[in-house]
């Protein structure tokens, strides 16, 4: 079998595969059909070392990738002891109020085996830092297990560890939790497809005693300053008076908390002149940490930077752009939480937005 027969079986072999391809190994097909033996051999070995160049090329992609989530095991397994420790010292008590959860499950339907059933209710506790898994019985004794985890803000039940993204379902961190709240016909699209099910959870312990007897906290209104025109300065003469000797009250010693929790609880945000509504969150901040966050809404997201300093929390929907940010002062109403209703941000991104602010 000569030359000439093995390029034009190749050329037959590579039009059958490649159908109505408009280049063969690389070169144009009118170009192709002009092209002499050698010519042809010579474009194929070409086209063969390009070929082995991105194999190799995607080799190395996939070697460095492998590299890189074996460092990243070892760092989560580096860590993991140093997390153990901190979720130990929750169930003993050791952490703050809102650390330790008691989370029950009842109604509804888990998949199991395939089939989605009724299933035996189930309750258990988790800690903040935590991720634990859950035994979870049918009716007729199957098992199946559902991964629960909790940050301090967040809540996941059934989640999927280690997928790209998480279809597990989100309870954001709200005050109604330490008293109990219930979740009616929860669903998730997780490994167990959670529907129509009653999820209750209740903070665990005992809250700080100034918070104890609460009372609802009352909203407060926080409004972009504007401009004000200057008054015509007023001249009081008073005549002088007899001195009285001056009682000195000392002031009442108030010092804000080192560490608070900010939830957003609603809002809408403009987006091409449309208002949507934004979804519930929390971040815990300590004296001296600022976080940009991502406010969603269902067809758009707005970016706010979060801080807190010198007892005062500064919300800003545009960083550095020359406008001023809203501040929320310290008060003794954080202790209990403090509800702000700011009517818009400086730049107006946001408005209507509740903002609650708990010392913890």
């Amino acid at each position: 079998m000569n030359k000439r027969m093995i390029v034009s079986g190749l050329f037959v072999i590579w039009i059958v595969l490649s159908g109505c391809t408009a280049t063969i190994y690389g070169v144009p097909q009118e170009r192709w059909e002009a092209m002499g033996e050698q010519e042809r051999i010579a474009a194929m070995e070409a086209y063969q070392a390009r070929q082995a160049v991105l194999l190799q090329q995607r080799q190395e992609r996939a070697r460095l990738k492998e590299i890189e989530r074996e460092r990243q095991f070892a760092i989560e397994a580096e860590d993991a002891p140093q997390r153990q420790l901190r979720v130990d010292a929750v169930y003993r008590g050791e952490g703050v109020y809102g650390d330790l959860l008691r989370v029950t499950l009842r109604e509804g339907r888990l998949k199991f085996q395939g089939a989605h059933r009724a299933y035996q209710p189930v309750a258990f506790k988790i800690a903040a830092g935590e991720t634990k898994r859950v035994e979870i019985v049918d009716g007729d004794g199957r098992r199946a297990t559902m991964v629960a985890s909790y940050d301090g803000s967040i809540l996941l039940l059934d989640d999927s560890p280690g997928a790209k993204r998480s279809r597990a379902a989100r309870l954001v961190y709200e005050e109604l939790w330490e008293e109990g709240k219930t979740y009616a016909n929860l669903g998730a699209k997780g490994p167990l497809e959670l529907r129509g099910v009653n999820v209750t959870v209740q903070v665990l312990g005992d809250p700080p005693r100034d918070r104890q007897a609460r009372r609802p906290p009352p909203v407060i209104v926080v409004r972009p300053r504007a401009p004000q025109p200057e008054k015509p300065a007023v001249v009081i003469v008073e005549r002088p008076r007899p001195e009285r000797p001056q009682v000195v009250v000392p002031p009442a010693v108030s010092t804000p908390p080192v560490r608070i929790k900010i939830t957003f609880l609603k809002g809408i945000v403009r987006i091409k002149g449309k208002s949507y509504p934004i979804a519930s969150q929390s971040l815990d901040l300590r004296e001296g940490e600022f976080r940009t966050i991502v406010l969603k809404a269902q067809s758009g997201k707005v970016k706010v930077r979060v801080g807190y300093q010198g007892g005062e929390v500064a919300i800003d929907d545009q960083p550095g752009r020359g406008k001023s940010a809203i501040r929320l002062g310290f008060g003794q109403g954080w202790r209990d939480g403090s509800t702000y209703r700011i009517e818009a941000t400086a730049n107006r991104l946001v408005e209507e937005l509740d903002v609650s602010v708990l010392a913890m």
